[in-house]
C-alpha cells in the first residue's frame, strides 16, 4: 500500500522506494484512494443510519473512511498490476476485515448488553458489509486468473465474534488480540490442487513452502514450516537449498537495503494505524514519557 502517496499539481508524489520500478511510481500513486474522497452514498452502504451521528461529537466515520479507503486503494493498486503488468505471482494483503471487525465488531448481532440500542441499530451491519465487499473484490481478482493459475486465500488469525466476544480488553500493548481467533482460514484452488479436501494442521508458517513447492521451487532448511503436500494431486519433488538468503538474485528486485530507512511520512502513516488500532498509545504528547513507554513494551514484549 502507498501510504504517504502525497498529491500537487502535477499529480501524485510517491515516497521513494514505494513502487519499482521507480518510474512507474506516478501511474501506481494515482491510485491512492484518499478518506477525504469517500462519500455518502459508499458510507451509507455500510451504515444506512449514519446521518444519525453527530460527526463533531463522534468519530467512528471518519474510522470507517479511514479503513475504506485504504482497502480501496489496495484493490485498485492490485487489479491495476494484474491488468498492466505481466505476473507470474502475486500477493495482496487486504487489511478491511481485521480493521473493520476491530472497530465495529463489538456492535455485530447478536446485541451485547453493553451496547446502547442506538449504537446497535447504526453499527450493526459494518462487518458483514465488509465481508461482502472482501467477496466483490476477490471475485474481480479472480477474473484476472485463468486455469492454470493456483490461488490461495488464508488469514493470518480469526475473530472473535456472538457470545465469543471478549467483555473488555486488556491495557498492554497486546490489548487488542483479545479479540484474534486463533484459528484462521486456509483455501487453495488449482490445477494440481485436491478437491473438496480438508487439510489438517496447517499453520502460517507453512504458507511460503507451499507456494514454493506450487511454483516448483526448491525449499530451504533454514526455514520454518512445511510444503503442505496434503493439498497436491500428485506432491510435487521437493529440492532443499541450504538457505534462500545466500541464493543471488539474478534481476533487481527493488527491496531495500538495510542502509535505506522508511521514509518519515510513511513511518509517521504507520505510527498513525497502530494508534487507531489501540496498538500503541498515541506518541504525540511528552516525548520523554514515550521513550520511557516504549522501552517498557519493548521489556514487555520480549518477556512475552
Amino acid at each position: 500500500m502507498m501510504e504517504g502517496v502525497k498529491f500537487d499539481a502535477n499529480g501524485p508524489i510517491v515516497p521513494e522506494g514505494t513502487v519499482h520500478p521507480a518510474d512507474k511510481a506516478s501511474f501506481y500513486g494515482q491510485f491512492k484512494v484518499m478518506a477525504e474522497e469517500i462519500e455518502a452514498e459508499q458510507i451509507c452502504a455500510f451504515i444506512p443510519e449514519a446521518h444519525r451521528l453527530n460527526q463533531d461529537e463522534d468519530s467512528r466515520l471518519q474510522m470507517f473512511a479511514k479503513t475504506f479507503a485504504e482497502t480501496l486503494t489496495t484493490h485498485a493498486t492490485a487489479t491495476a498490476v494484474m491488468e498492466k503488468e505481466p505476473w507470474d505471482f502475486m500477493a495482496v494483503y487486504y487489511t478491511c476485515i481485521d480493521h473493520f471487525a476491530h472497530g465495529f465488531m463489538p456492535y455485530h448481532p447478536p446485541k451485547l448488553d453493553r451496547v446502547s440500542d442506538e449504537d446497535f441499530e447504526i453499527f450493526k451491519d459494518v462487518v458483514t458489509g465488509a465481508y461482502r465487499f472482501s467477496d466483490m473484490m476477490l471475485g474481480r481478482m479472480l477474473e484476472f486468473c485463468d486455469e492454470d493459475t493456483t490461488v490461495i486465500v488464508c488469514s493470518d488469525h480469526g475473530f472473535h465474534s456472538g457470545h465469543l466476544r471478549p467483555e473488555g480488553q486488556p491495557r498492554d500493548p497486546s490489548g487488542p488480540t483479545i479479540w484474534h481467533r486463533d484459528y484462521g482460514m486456509f483455501v487453495m484452488k488449482g490445477p494440481n490442487i485436491k478437491k473438496d479436501e480438508r487439510i489438517h494442521g496447517a499453520s502460517l508458517i507453512d504458507l511460503t513452502p507451499t507456494i514454493l513447492a506450487v511454483m516448483g521451487l526448491p525449499q530451504a532448511e533454514d526455514m520454518d514450516g512445511r510444503p503442505l503436500l496434503d493439498a497436491f494431486v500428485e506432491p510435487p519433488e521437493i529440492d532443499i537449498i541450504p538457505s534462500w538468503d545466500t541464493q543471488p538474485c539474478v534481476f533487481e528486485d527493488g527491496m531495500h537495503t538495510e542502509e535505506k530507512p522508511l521514509p518519515p511520512e510513511e513511518s509517521e502513516e504507520l505510527i498513525r494505524q497502530f494508534v487507531a488500532l489501540g496498538y500503541i498509545d498515541d506518541p504525540t504528547g511528552d516525548k520523554h514519557e514515550h521513550a520511557n513507554s516504549t522501552d517498557i513494551e519493548c521489556k514487555y514484549n520480549c518477556a512475552r
